[in-house]
């Protein structure tokens, strides 16, 4: 089996970040490309609110500089392994998943919360939609 492409998902907490280290890891040792994917909500809600295109625009450009600035940090993580960046909108657990098919990613390192009980019938858990749903091998990293 070659692993020539990794997808690791992030929200940008200290969760994700252990798995994008993680990940870059992986990526160096098996001389694999590097995808970090961010999926954010999706922005057809801000018209729902009444907001002018031009202000919805400039959401937009204020989001994608504040995920940029992340991902230099990001990138700094990765120690010599510059990663590519996705942004999606959408369903978190969809969106990955669907970029793994689509561009035919052979794995995925991505990290878990750890909750359990009630808390994550609450709130369902991500990771687990994508072990699930995706069709390469999901590797999970557990949280700090």
């Amino acid at each position: 089996m070659t692993i020539s492409t990794i997808l690791a998902p992030t929200d940008f907490s200290s969760c994700s970040e252990s798995a994008v280290r993680y990940a870059a890891g992986l990526a160096r040792h098996l001389s694999a490309t590097l995808v970090v994917i961010h999926v954010t909500d999706p922005p057809f809600h801000y018209r729902s609110y009444g907001l002018t295109e031009a202000t919805i625009n400039q959401i937009h450009d204020d989001l994608r500089a504040a995920i940029d600035k992340q991902m230099n940090a990001v990138a700094q993580l990765c120690d010599g392994i510059k990663p590519q960046l996705e942004v999606r909108h959408g369903d978190v657990a969809a969106e990955v998943v669907k970029f793994a098919e689509a561009d035919g990613v052979d794995m995925i390192v991505l990290g878990t919360h750890g909750h359990s009980g009630f808390k994550h019938l609450l709130l369902g858990s991500v990771a687990e939609k994508i072990v699930r749903a995706a069709k390469c091998p999901v590797v999970t990293v557990p949280g700090n």
